[in-house]
Parts: C-alpha cells; sequence; structure tokens
C-alpha cells in the first residue's frame, strides 16, 4: 500500500510540474538535460579478507528548466541501491525521484515545494566538495537527508546571512509514504567575504515521542586555493527511543595545488551513548572512525579522478576493520 502511495504521489507531482511548465511555456522558458555518473574501483580487506571490484555506485538522469523571472523546475533520477548497506546492493538498481520540484526566487526569498533538496547540510557537503567519493557523515550515516517530500523557504537578509525554514516527509526521498508525521528544520547559514563559513541548524520530529536534530558547521576558504571544514552533529532519541542519542563529528580540507590537481584528506567519528544499565553503547556496531585522503585530478571541468585511501575501523572489537585503495571517478554530462 505505501509503495503505491508513494508512486502515485511521485506521478501525481511531475503531472503538476509539467503543468506548471505548459502553462508558462509562453514566456519561453530555457531548459537543459543533465546527467552524472560515479563509478569506481576498488582493492582492499574486509574483516582480513581481500577483495576487489569494479563499481558504478550511482547515476543521476534529469532536466531542468528556468521558467521564466521568478520559477524555476527540476526533475532528477537517482539510480542506485535504496541501501549501500544491504547484501545485494551492488545487484540491483532502483531508479528514484530524488528532485521534482518547482522554485519560486524574487529579491531575497526561495520557496520550494515537492521532491526538493533539502539544506540541512549543503554547505557541509559543498565544502567537502567530493560526494562521489564518500558521502558527508549526515548522509552516511542516516542522521539526514539530502532530499525530501515537501516544502522550505529561505531568506538572504544580506549577502553573507541566510535563514532557512523547512516541513518535511522526515524519510527521505526513497520513502514518500504519505502519513501524519513530518520534520521542521530550521537552520542560519554565514558565508562571510573573508572566507569564513557557518552553520547552525536543527529540526525536530514526533511520533510517540520527539527525535531531534542539532548540527554546527564552521569552514574557511582560501581564495580559490583550498577549504576547510569541521561540523558536530547529535541526535536525540535516535529512532523514535527514547535517550538514545549519537555524536558524529568530521573534519575536512582541500588544497588546490594547481588548476588540475588537488589533495583532499576527512576524518570522521560517530558513536552511541550507553542507555540506562546497559553495559555498551546501544549503536557499539555501527559505531566507528574513518580516514580518506587522496589526490583528485581533473583534466576537464566534466571529469573528476580521485586516487584515494579508505578505512572504517569499527568501536566494536568484534567488527572488522576496513581498509581500501580507490580510484573513483565523476562524470558531468
Amino acid at each position: 500500500m505505501k509503495k503505491r502511495q508513494s508512486i502515485f504521489f511521485a506521478l501525481s507531482f511531475v503531472l503538476l510540474l509539467l503543468c506548471t511548465t505548459q502553462t508558462l511555456w509562453a514566456q519561453q522558458p530555457t531548459g537543459k538535460a543533465f546527467a552524472t555518473i560515479y563509478t569506481n574501483f576498488y582493492a582492499g580487506f574486509k574483516s582480513d579478507e581481500y577483495t576487489t571490484a569494479f563499481e558504478v555506485k550511482r547515476a543521476y538522469l534529469g532536466y531542468s528548466s528556468q521558467l521564466n523571472e521568478n520559477f524555476y523546475a527540476k526533475v532528477n533520477l537517482d539510480i542506485g541501491s535504496p541501501n549501500d548497506q544491504s547484501q545485494y546492493a551492488l545487484l540491483r538498481r532502483y531508479a528514484y525521484f530524488k528532485n521534482a520540484y518547482v522554485e519560486y526566487h524574487k529579491n531575497k526569498l526561495t520557496l520550494n515545494f515537492g521532491i526538493i533538496p533539502i539544506y540541512h547540510f549543503k554547505l557541509q557537503e559543498k565544502t567537502w566538495g567530493h560526494r562521489y567519493i564518500y558521502k558527508s557523515i549526515n548522509d552516511e550515516h542516516g542522521l539526514g537527508y539530502t532530499a525530501d517530500l515537501g516544502t522550505s523557504a529561505k531568506y538572504q537578509f544580506s549577502k553573507t546571512i541566510a535563514v532557512d525554514f523547512s516541513v518535511t516527509n522526515g524519510e527521505g526521498y526513497t520513502q514518500l509514504q504519505s502519513d501524519d508525521q513530518y520534520k521542521v528544520g530550521l537552520g542560519l547559514t554565514g558565508k562571510l567575504q573573508n572566507g569564513i563559513l557557518f552553520r547552525a541548524y536543527g529540526d525536530l520530529s514526533r511520533d510517540n515521542i520527539f527525535l531531534t536534530n542539532l548540527s554546527a558547521f564552521a569552514g574557511y576558504n582560501f581564495l580559490d586555493k583550498g577549504s576547510f571544514g569541521a561540523e558536530y552533529n547529535i541526535r536525540l532519541n535516535d529512532s523514535f527511543k527514547e535517550n538514545h542519542r549519537r555524536v558524529a563529528v568530521s573534519a575536512y580540507g582541500t588544497w588546490d595545488f594547481s588548476p588540475s590537481w588537488q589533495i583532499f584528506g576527512r576524518y570522521d567519528n560517530i558513536a552511541g551513548n550507553i542507555v540506562g544499565d546497559e553495559l555498551i553503547p546501544w549503536s557499539l556496531s555501527d559505531d566507528g572512525t574513518a580516514i580518506i585522503a587522496g589526490i583528485q585530478y581533473s583534466p576537464i571541468k566534466a571529469l573528476k579522478i580521485a586516487l584515494n585511501y579508505q578505512d572504517w575501523y569499527s568501536k566494536a572489537s568484534n567488527m572488522g576493520n576496513q581498509r581500501f585503495l580507490y580510484l573513483n571517478l565523476e562524470i558531468k554530462l
């Protein structure tokens, strides 16, 4: 039933989007098709077992259109696995509407409706800048979603300060079922002229109890020669379970030592708390630290190639560690 509701809503919205486009067609909208592909080859050890493989992790196919001076529309298909942790994830591919929305922009106000991009960690993900290699810590560990069903508003108070507000389904773009549970989010973003970046964000959703995400980020841009960022994220009443908490910390940086070459690095740490009289953290099997470091070459704007090292060290003594050497490619068409 939920799957039928999801498909019905997504198709209904696309029809609405097409109708809106048709209505404004007389104003000669300009549009373009786009595609992005993430692919890689890796070799290394997982639980002391050597493994190697070629992968096509994701492909994005879509179309965007500037309908008129104020209205913009975008449809974006995400072709990949809905759950990268599944043992069958690399054998199956699903197509989802990652984005299907209409945006209204006038002066300092921007409004979005549909399957919208989420502002939650957009600045952090842009500062990291290597989504094709490794997702941001919130996205990687399910502390937030890059897109969701709902509506959002952003007001640009000045060139440097913006506030955003959103009401969304709260379950991401792969689960569009209709229910009476929503996530309400509020964020503040700063991009100062001296290169300093910052963001503060919080959201609230309710089932039997409230679930809350809080996030703080600070970063710096080095005059187009690189960037650095660090973020702290905490999730309270995780999975709507009282006193279940997770904390995720991530720090990353890049340095462009030539127009085509860049080095980058990142460190992640995520951990849950000990609840009540338990002896170990409730999320121990999913807790750990990660290091990503490598070099990127971009011979043309549409292509990025990165040779990099990635590891994951679990905080559970009985869980195997991972150490891999990757060759990642991002192709934009």
